[in-house]
C-alpha cells in the first residue's frame, strides 16, 4: 500500500484527496475510493472494456454508489472529459493497469500538490510508485514491486522480442536505444562464454528489486534476454523470467544466478550473481556488467531506495536533477540514488550531474 497522505503527516492529520481519478478502476475500487473521499467529495471512473464499464455501471446502482461515482467509458490515456475535471484539477489520480508511460493528460489533469499512483513499467520492470506534482514535475513518494494487467487503447506497449537471428534468444529493448548486434547469432551458436563470478549473493526470498532499477537506468545498452527455457543454450536465461543484460559493439552479457552449495543441513539456500559474456568483446561487456552489480552491492545496497522524477519530454537537460535518465516517448524520468557518488565504475552511469558519463 501506498501512502497518499503528505510527508511527515499522522494519520489523524493527513488529508485525504476530495477528487480521485480512477483508470480501470472497476466497481470495487470505485466503491473504496469513493468511501475515501467522504459525502462531500467526487470520483470519476475512466474504463476502456465495454464489458468491464457495463458490470461496474450494474454494481455501482445495486450498491447505492451511482450518485457517488461518474463512470465514464472511454481510453483512460486521454484524461477524462473536460466536463467532469474540477478547475484546479483532481487531488489524485489512481490508475489500475500497468504503464509504460506518463501521458500529458495525467500531468494537466492532476491538480499541484496532487498525488498519481500508478504501476511505472522502467525497463521492463513494473514498480507501484507514489507520485506528487511540484512545480510541474512528479516526484516519487514510494515506490514498490508489483504486477498488473497491461494498458489497452492509446497506452498499449509491444513487447515482442527482436529475435537474434536463428539462435532461439531474443532482446527486450523495452527504454533503451536498439544497438546493432550483428553476429551475436553466431556467437551464440559457436563460440565459447565468458563466466565472471561476482561474488555478490543473495539468500532465498530476498529482493533484488533495485538492482533491476539500478542496471535498467545506468547501463548503456540495456535490454532483457529472452530463450527457449527448455532448450539448454551457452547463455542461462533464468525459468521464470528473462535475464537482465545489455549489449555493446555486438557482444552481450547477461546476468544469471548460480545456487551455491548448501552447508549444514537447514541452511538458508544462497545464489550468486554470475556475468555471463558472449561475442567478440563478451569478457569487457562482462566486465562493465560486472561493474555495475559491484557498484550496486559497495554503495546502494540495504541503504538506497530511488527517487524518480518525472518530467515531460522536451524538459531541458538544464532543469533536470541529478541522476540517470530514461527518455519515454512522452516523459524524461530522471533516476536518482542517494549515496551514488562513486558507484559510477567505468562504463557505468549516466548520473546527468556527473564528469565522465556515458550517454545512451
Amino acid at each position: 500500500m501506498i501512502d497518499l497522505s503528505p510527508a511527515g503527516s499522522s494519520a489523524e492529520t493527513r488529508e485525504i484527496p476530495r477528487t480521485r481519478r480512477l483508470l480501470g478502476g472497476g466497481g470495487y475500487n470505485a466503491c473504496l475510493a469513493a468511501e475515501l473521499v467522504g459525502p462531500t467529495g467526487s470520483v470519476v471512473c475512466v474504463e476502456i472494456d465495454p464489458y468491464v464499464h457495463a458490470r461496474t455501471e450494474r454494481f455501482l446502482a445495486e450498491t447505492g454508489y451511482t450518485d457517488r461515482v461518474r463512470l465514464v467509458l472511454g481510453d483512460g490515456a486521454h484524461g477524462a472529459p473536460g466536463a467532469l475535471v474540477p478547475a484546479e484539477g483532481f487531488d489524485a489520480i489512481m490508475v489500475t493497469v500497468a504503464a509504460n508511460d506518463v501521458p500529458p493528460a495525467w500531468f494537466g489533469q492532476l491538480a499541484e500538490g496532487g498525488r498519481l499512483v500508478l504501476p511505472l513499467r522502467i525497463g521492463g520492470f513494473t514498480r507501484a510508485i507514489g507520485l506528487r506534482k511540484e512545480a510541474g514535475a512528479l516526484a516519487s513518494t514510494g515506490i514498490s514491486v508489483c504486477g498488473f494487467v497491461p494498458m489497452q487503447g492509446n497506452g498499449r506497449w509491444d513487447e515482442t522480442p527482436d529475435p537474434i537471428g536463428e539462435s532461439g534468444y531474443g532482446i527486450r529493448w523495452e527504454d533503451s536505444t536498439p544497438s546493432p548486434f550483428d553476429g551475436l547469432d553466431r556467437a551464440l551458436t559457436t563460440q565459447g562464454v565468458v563466466e565472471v563470478r561476482t561474488g555478490v549473493t543473495v539468500v532465498a526470498n530476498e529482493s533484488f528489486e533495485h538492482l533491476q532499477l539500478w542496471l535498467a537506468t545506468s547501463v548503456a545498452g540495456f535490454c532483457r534476454l529472452t530463450g527457449d527455457r527448455e532448450k539448454p543454450g551457452p547463455a542461462r536465461v533464468p525459468k521464470s523470467i528473462d535475464a537482465m543484460a545489455m549489449v555493446s559493439a555486438g557482444s552481450l552479457a547477461c546476468v544469471v544466478v548460480d545456487r551455491l552449495a548448501d552447508g549444514e543441513s537447514g541452511s538458508t539456500p544462497t545464489w550468486e550473481f554470475l556475468i555471463q559474456g558472449i561475442g567478440p568483446d563478451g569478457k569487457a561487456a562482462a566486465d562493465t556488467l560486472t561493474g555495475a552489480v559491484h557498484a550496486w552491492d559497495r554503495n546502494l545496497r540495504g541503504r538506497a531506495t530511488p527517487a524518480l522524477t518525472i518530467l515531460p519530454a522536451g524538459t531541458s537537460d538544464s532543469l533536470l536533477p541529478a541522476g540517470d535518465i530514461v527518455e519515454k516517448p512522452q516523459t524524461r524520468i530522471v533516476t536518482g540514488w542517494t549515496g551514488r557518488d562513486g558507484a559510477a565504475d567505468p562504463g557505468v552511469g549516466q548520473d546527468t550531474a556527473g564528469e565522465g558519463e556515458t550517454g545512451r
